[in-house]
């Protein structure tokens, strides 16, 4: 028989692996989580409490109904609790690196013979494999049917001409693309097809400048929103599916389901043109990628190009994200804002305390539940490798340093010209832990005290 854990490392790439101790590599048992203070929901968190017992019921649901039934409903949840009002389908997807390969697989069905160019903002605030995924390559050897690719499939057999525009400059000073799109667009043949990816909410909660897409209105030009961090408003999603972008989000950033599960919100006058292309035979490459249950039902004869295999794992990770979508819309939306500007406001208090935290620059819209910081230690400024044995010692090794506390989850170090930070970001559970009452800011206090503390003898 199947237990939970094995449900929830199964039906994704090699990052759900365990090793030896039962950590995947960000040091999180997705069913057992060790930390008394978790403040990495910008990478992946463990089960929430009140997800376990639903859990136990999705697991009974399944042995009792067709998973073609309950995978729909699922799906129709999750749609109706995004909008009521916009006209759209939701694709689905083993992670959010794997919605990178949905735009290039729409632009070559509309047009087999057409060049391609992916232009991707923030890169290097995205996940680790999207450069890959933009570039029509595989990030991946383990897919989600549990196969191990070859070595000499690699990647799309046509050429996808990447242009990666990176979050910020040298000072850390986030970096508007917007005219430098433009150029790019305009420099390329008018019959090529182009794919921009916008962000909104980066690792570090960039918000890009959404001007641009009402500018490039124009058919040969696809708008892809990445909101894989999930930390905006479902309204706001709503008026970008309404200017027929594509949105990409996930419930195992925000919402702490544990990794990964994606979701793909694709336009209704998207799936319209697809539903035209049932006789184009969908290249191999995309079919080691998505099974038949990623497609929404609307796609019948589409979708079964590709391998009718139930993603249990994927499935199951999505009811738990949808469990804490539901307890998190319910709070009161002021409520909400006031919690997390009050959160942000304590961290960067506590954080002024101490000369060795350095704010990383923010822009007007940034997101305000991740605080993005550098670390100095005697003048100089950890640099990325450092930082990563800092995040482990917070995670895994604070008693080997006469450390007093339960181990603490900060977000993954992000790379950028000028150096390396790392963040503390606060998660739905959280939030809802604070406007109950459950949880106070003491805990991020003292997690600033903490790091204070380890950075002379370590770093």
């Amino acid at each position: 028989m199947i237990g939970k854990l094995e449900y929830l490392i199964s039906g994704g790439d090699e990052r759900l692996l365990l090793d030896n101790n039962q950590l995947n590599s960000n040091f999180v048992n997705p069913i057992e989580s060790i930390f008394s203070i978790n403040r990495g929901s910008c990478t992946c968190s463990g089960i929430t409490k009140e997800g376990e017992k639903r859990f136990s019921e999705a697991i009974a649901k399944m042995k009792n109904e067709n998973f073609d039934l309950i995978w729909e409903d699922l799906r129709k949840s999750l749609k109706n609790m995004i909008s009521t009002t916009s006209d759209f389908e939701i694709f689905i997807a083993p992670s959010g690196t794997d919605l990178c390969y949905y735009p290039i697989l729409l632009e070559h069905l509309k047009d087999p013979l057409a060049n391609i160019t992916s232009i991707v903002t923030c890169y290097d605030e995205l996940g680790s494999g999207s450069i890959k995924a933009y570039s029509g390559e595989y990030y991946f050897k383990l897919n989600q049917f549990g196969r191990i690719l070859p070595s000499e499939v690699k990647s799309f057999n046509k050429k996808v001409n990447a242009v990666f525009l990176p979050s910020r400059d040298e000072k850390g000073e986030i970096i508007n693309h917007n005219e430098e799109i433009k150029k790019l667009i305009a420099a390329k043949k008018k019959e090529d097809r182009f794919i921009v990816q916008l962000v909104v909410g980066s690792k570090s909660g960039i918000i890009d400048d959404l001007s641009i897409i009402d500018e490039l209105a124009h058919a040969n030009v696809t708008f892809v929103i990445d909101a894989c961090q999930y930390r905006i408003s479902n309204k706001l999603i709503e008026q970008l599916l309404n200017k027929n972008c594509m949105v990409a989000i996930t419930g195992s950033k925000f919402f702490q389901a544990p990794p990964f599960c994606g979701a793909f919100l694709v336009p209704k006058t998207k799936t319209d043109e697809l539903l035209k292309t049932n006789q184009i035979n969908t290249p191999d490459f995309f079919k080691n990628i998505f099974s038949y249950y990623d497609f929404p039902e609307v796609l019948g004869d589409f979708r079964k190009q590709f391998l009718k295999i139930p993603n249990k794992g994927v499935y199951f990770r999505w009811v738990l994200a949808l469990e804490e979508m539901q307890q998190f819309f319910a709070l009161n939306g002021k409520q909400v804002d006031s919690s997390i500007k009050n959160w942000r406001k304590t961290v960067l208090q506590e954080m002024n305390k101490y000369p060795c935290f350095e704010l990383m620059p923010v822009n007007k819209n940034n997101v305000e539940s991740i605080i993005s910081f550098k670390l100095k230690v005697e003048g100089n400024y950890a640099d990325y490798e450092t930082l990563k044995v800092i995040r482990k010692i917070l995670a895994m090794d604070l008693n080997k340093n006469e450390i007093d506390s339960e181990s603490i989850l900060l977000g993954q170090p992000v790379e950028y010209p000028g150096g390396a930070f790392l963040r503390m970001a606060i998660g739905s559970m959280e939030i809802r832990n604070y406007i109950n009452g459950e949880k106070s800011f003491a805990d991020d206090i003292n997690a600033i005290n903490i790091i204070s503390q380890i950075i002379p003898s370590n770093a």
